[in-house]
C-alpha cells in the first residue's frame, strides 16, 4: 500500500510538472503574438491618424492659399478695362454755322448751315493728353441782308486743325479740345438776290495767298469700347490773320465758325 501511494505521488508529480512545462513552452508565444497584435494595430492606427493629420494639414494649407484656378483667371479676364491712353484714327462729319464779329458794315446776318468732314487722328501723349490733327474738307456760308440787297458767300476749303485735347475719365470721357488751325481757300461763290452768282477760283494763287490761320477750341463726350469710341464734339474757329496780309487789325470783320460733330475713332497702337 506503501508502495501503491509513492507510485502514484511519482505519476501526479510527472504529470503536474509536463502541465506546467507545457504552459510555459505556449504561453510566451500567446503573450509574444498578442503584444504583436496591440502592436502592430497601434502602428496601423497612428499610421492612419498620421496620414489624416498630414491630409488635415494640407487641405487646412489649401484653404489659406489665395483660390486661383478657374475663378481667379477668370476674374483677371472681367477686371475693369483700362481706356486712357490710346491712339486712335477715325472720321467725323458736323454741321456749321458762320457769325460776324467785329460787324463794321449795316447788315443783318441770316442763317446759313453749311457742312465739313474728313480724317482725325489721336495720338496718345499719356492718360490725359493727346495730339489731335485732322484733316477735313469745309464749306461755310455767310449770309447778309442790306439794303443793296441780300448776299449769301460760300467758301469752300481745306481745313487743317492741329489740337491739344484733354480727356477725363475712363469708359465715358469729358475731352476739352484747344490749338490752332490752318484754312487753305479752295474757291468762293457769291449768290445775289437776283439769282445772279459770281465764282472766285484760287487755283493760280500762291500758298500765302490762299491760306488764313486761326484759333480752334471744342468740347465734347466720348463714349469707349474695346475697339475704339465714339464722340460728339462742339468746336469753333476764330480767324486770327492770314500769311500773306499777317495779323488781323481788331477792327477788322471776321467770320466765327460754329459746329457741332459727330464721329467715330478706331483704336490703333496701343
Amino acid at each position: 500500500m506503501k508502495r501503491f501511494s509513492l507510485i502514484a505521488l511519482l505519476l501526479f508529480t510527472v504529470v503536474s510538472f509536463a502541465e506546467a512545462q507545457s504552459y510555459r513552452r505556449y504561453s510566451p508565444y500567446d503573450r509574444d503574438y498578442s503584444s504583436y497584435d496591440r502592436r502592430s494595430s497601434d502602428r496601423r492606427y497612428s499610421s492612419d491618424d498620421r496620414r489624416y493629420s498630414s491630409y488635415d494639414r494640407r487641405y487646412s494649407s489649401y484653404d489659406r492659399r489665395p483660390r486661383y484656378d478657374r475663378y481667379s483667371y477668370s476674374r483677371s479676364r472681367y477686371k475693369k478695362e483700362d481706356y486712357r491712353g490710346r491712339s486712335y484714327l477715325g472720321v467725323k462729319a458736323s454741321g456749321n454755322h458762320s457769325l460776324l464779329i467785329n460787324k463794321t458794315l449795316p447788315v443783318e446776318l441770316g442763317l446759313a448751315p453749311e457742312y465739313d468732314g474728313g480724317l482725325v487722328f489721336n495720338f496718345s501723349l499719356g492718360n490725359v493728353l493727346s495730339l489731335q490733327p485732322e484733316i477735313l474738307y469745309s464749306r461755310n456760308s455767310l449770309v447778309t441782308y442790306s439794303r443793296g440787297g441780300d448776299l449769301k458767300t460760300t467758301t469752300s476749303s481745306i481745313d487743317v486743325p492741329v489740337l491739344f485735347r484733354f480727356s477725363f475719365g475712363n469708359k465715358t470721357q469729358f475731352f476739352i479740345n484747344a490749338g490752332a488751325a490752318a484754312r487753305y481757300a479752295l474757291e468762293t461763290k457769291e449768290r445775289f438776290a437776283g439769282g445772279m452768282e459770281q465764282t472766285t477760283d484760287y487755283e493760280g494763287q500762291d500758298f500765302d495767298q490762299r491760306t488764313t490761320y486761326g484759333a480752334a477750341g471744342g468740347m465734347g463726350i466720348a463714349l469707349n469700347s474695346y475697339g475704339g469710341q465714339f464722340f460728339i464734339e462742339a468746336r469753333g474757329y476764330y480767324p486770327m490773320g492770314s500769311f500773306r496780309d499777317g495779323w488781323l487789325e481788331g477792327s477788322e470783320n471776321r467770320r466765327l465758325n460754329v459746329g457741332l460733330s459727330l464721329g467715330y475713332l478706331a483704336r490703333f497702337g496701343r
